[in-house]
């Protein structure tokens, strides 16, 4: 839905330009606090009572996007999250307490 009519306008004349407007990310109340490495949530790959022997794709890649998360978080700095978060809400022209 967010291409709109995008696709019949491209399929009627293919010189057709896309009009890119940044949508706001979903979150998800459940995952807040979820750390996303590399395809995988990490809590659920930890669980061996749930997911016993689940089979990783590429597990090199899995521990070296682990590894580069746990220094992000290390090295977080608050101030760059509200600074984060100030550029965003203005980047998405919303308002104090809008979503």
């Amino acid at each position: 839905q967010h291409l709109g009519d995008f696709p019949k306008r491209l399929w009627q004349n293919t010189t057709t330009q896309y009009e890119y407007c940044p949508m706001p990310g979903v979150a998800y109340k459940r995952l807040e606090k979820e750390i996303f490495c590399h395809n995988y949530y990490l809590s659920n790959l930890c669980d061996e009572s749930r997911f016993p022997d689940w089979p990783l794709r590429e597990p090199v890649e899995v521990f070296r996007a682990s590894l580069e998360e746990l220094k992000k978080q290390m090295n977080r700095d608050e101030n760059e999250e509200v600074e984060a978060l100030q550029k965003a809400t203005s980047v998405l022209n919303l308002k104090p307490g809008d979503g």
